[in-house]
């Protein structure tokens, strides 16, 4: 069984793409599904989303990739934690 596609795996695709394939659509498309997955899971405004865009469109630049990796890291944890808090007996 394949586990979840974790938010920090779709950054590590991301990061690889803009390495590898710089001016690739595959590129640019996973950076946006990144960026519209951790909107609709923070829930966030215009405001948060452009820090979000912006970080992405000039991955692999180490702060973008550190700002994002912060983000995607604790959406994660935060999954896992609603995840443990549904399976664990009442």
């Amino acid at each position: 069984m394949v586990g979840e596609f974790r938010l920090t795996d779709a950054l590590d695709v991301c990061v690889f793409l803009s390495k590898h394939e710089p001016a690739s659509h595959r590129g640019s498309r996973a950076r946006a599904r990144l960026v519209a997955r951790l909107a609709t899971e923070l829930r966030i405004g215009l405001d948060h989303f452009d820090q979000l865009f912006t970080w992405a469109e000039v991955l692999p630049d180490p702060q973008a990739i550190y700002g994002l990796r912060r983000v995607c890291e604790e959406v994660d944890r935060a999954r896992r934690r609603a995840a443990d808090a549904r399976a664990a007996p009442p």
